[in-house]
């Protein structure tokens, strides 16, 4: 019984609902369908055919073309080569092609995955993402069910709109009065000086390189294009009048600027729309997103120098600024 195929599919598209902004990265936007999405299929020279999410296209051809011919039961030898072989390739969405080897296994074998692997709730941790299909709540009692039954709940995504509620919703879970924040500004004080910290941005906790190691860290093989000076003043002006319309930028420039200029920071991931103004037209205002924030290592927008002390540093011109 060897490996026959490996290809991608895709879902029949039952109904678009519009660009949504995702909890995981404020300030963007991704397409929310009803189906229309890829999954991954592995078929043997039986028939059979595992599935699994789907894997990015950049990973395909290299697992297909190490996965043809070799037994599907040697799920964990053929993950970790295909781990080293896409090494240098982020989010490429491998985990695909891992439950879809798994999902063979136990389709060859009758048996669930827990039971290939012994019952042992120690190795196989569960994952289970409802962001779309269910409210904090229900993502909450699913991460307690999940405890109950003895296993380890790893990350749970609860999203509420605001962040105390996500420490409420926790701290009521776990029946304790333990201060969360209090345990997180530990862990950030015990990992300051290793090579990776715990950091906190806009009431967002996350593991991040050190600083001093993030050089060595990082794989650099695109070359930087400076940006021009009506994009820096743009930006500046988007940075410091947010939330501001196009007409309005132009007329704190005191000239117009080409369409690209806002493309540019749009790309980048900088700016954001943020609404429309209620004046006849409704024009898009523009502000800056978390990532702008993530870019230059600041930690709210309140850190950074205003108009006075730039001026005083001679920075700026402040004559002309009412």
């Amino acid at each position: 019984m060897k490996i026959k195929d490996l290809r991608l599919s895709k879902t029949k598209l039952v109904d678009y609902l519009g660009d949504v902004e995702p909890a995981w990265s404020p300030g963007s936007t991704v397409k929310s369908n009803i189906g229309g999405t890829t999954f991954t299929e592995i078929e043997l020279d039986s028939g059979e055919i595992g599935i699994g999410p789907g894997c990015d296209t950049s990973i395909l051809s290299d697992a297909k073309e190490y996965l043809i011919g070799k037994n599907p039961s040697d799920v964990i030898d053929h993950f970790k080569y295909l781990i080293y072989k896409t090494r240098n390739i982020p989010y490429n969405g491998l985990a695909g092609i891992d439950v879809a080897l798994w999902d063979l296994k136990g389709k060859i074998e009758s048996k669930s995955i827990s039971e290939i692997l012994g019952k042992k709730k120690d190795f196989l941790i569960p994952y289970s993402s409802f962001v779309v299909l269910s409210d904090p709540d229900e993502r909450a009692e699913m991460a307690e069910n999940i405890m109950n039954d003895g296993w380890k709940a790893i990350k749970v995504r609860l999203h509420h709109d605001e962040y105390e509620k996500d420490i409420e919703t926790i701290e009521k879970r776990i029946q304790t009065t333990t201060n969360i924040t209090k345990i997180l500004e530990k862990i950030r004080d015990s990992y300051k000086n290793r090579g990776i910290n715990l950091v906190c941005i806009k009431d967002r906790w996350s593991f991040r390189t050190a600083e001093d190691l993030s050089k060595l860290m990082s794989l650099q093989k695109s070359t930087q294009k400076k940006l021009s000076k009506a994009t820096i003043e743009t930006l500046a002006i988007i940075v410091y009048h947010q939330p501001v319309t196009r007409s309005e930028i132009e007329e704190i420039r005191g000239v117009s600027f080409a369409s690209n200029t806002l493309e540019i920071l749009l790309e980048l991931d900088w700016v954001r729309p943020a609404g429309r103004k209620d004046v006849p037209g409704k024009p898009i205002q523009y502000s800056t997103t978390e990532n702008f924030l993530n870019h230059f290592n600041i930690q709210k927008l309140s850190d950074l120098p205003t108009i006075e002390e730039l001026g005083s540093a001679g920075l700026i011109d402040t004559t002309s600024i009412d």
